[in-house]
């Protein structure tokens, strides 16, 4: 299996390619990407741990980490900014987003693909080329890309879900198909077997079984039995669950 160092990231980068990558070991090259690139796309299956790792891995970067979920009903001025009445006349007062890229902060974006029209149009200038990128904004004020601005995308769905002119901006798209191997192992403290049990789910994507349902099902053996917990959290696949929890258990 062949994994791009950090050293080769940034050649690739130097010649504006796309680095695609569909290995096990994403989440590490995921990590190594962000500390090299100012614009990375990751996406996957839900709850596998997409937004808090990218939030923790621009932590280490980044002073200040703004976090933005979109949705249809999203509005530019909600990110952008607006003005707010004091007294007799109108203040401007900067949004999430504004403040991220003029400061120079980290900035995670969830569900890029199912913004607006007009937050997409947004974005094009926020995500353009560093060292061209920058806004005018309604108050007029003119402002350009921080030095450590770094923007991550999460999404579902692929990139292709994006137009052309978007999915373009990002200078590394990462495809993640598994849990993050911390959230397995916090499973598997919370329930020895429970995190190697929803990592192997994986292994058919269509029988995979989200952590959250794990992370439910450990909420709820607080207060009801394991065969009622099991079908709360697991529904239908409750007996699936719990036979191969007890398989594991066995063979310890």
């Amino acid at each position: 299996m062949h994994i791009l160092r950090p050293l080769k990231i940034r050649e690739e980068m130097k010649k504006k390619t796309r680095i695609t990558c569909t290995t096990d070991d994403n989440w590490r090259l995921f990590k190594e990407a962000v500390l090299v690139s100012p614009r990375t796309f990751i996406w996957g299956p839900p709850g596998v741990g997409k937004s808090y790792t990218a939030q923790q891995i621009l932590k280490t970067i980044n002073k200040n980490v703004w976090q933005c979920t979109l949705d249809e009903d999203r509005v530019v001025q909600e990110l952008l900014g607006h003005f707010l009445p004091k007294g007799t006349v109108f203040v401007w007062h900067n949004g999430p987003v504004a403040i991220a890229f003029k400061e120079g902060n980290g900035l995670v974006i969830n569900e890029l693909a199912r913004a607006s029209s007009a937050v997409k149009d947004m974005f094009l200038g926020i995500l353009d080329d560093p060292e061209v990128a920058s806004l005018r904004l309604p108050n007029d004020e003119f402002i350009t890309r921080g030095k450590s601005f770094k923007v991550i995308a999460t999404a579902n769905n692929p990139p292709e879900d994006l137009d052309e002119a978007l999915r373009d901006r990002f200078d590394v798209v990462i495809k993640v198909d598994t849990p993050h191997p911390m959230i397995v192992n916090d499973l598997n403290k919370k329930l020895p077997g429970l995190g190697d049990m929803i990592l192997a789910s994986y292994k058919d994507p269509a029988r995979a079984i989200s952590p959250r349902r794990a992370y439910s099902f450990t909420n709820l053996l607080n207060n009801v039995s394991r065969e009622d917990a099991a079908k709360l959290a697991f529904g239908a696949r409750n007996k699936e669950v719990l036979f191969a929890l007890e398989i594991r258990w066995a063979e310890r």
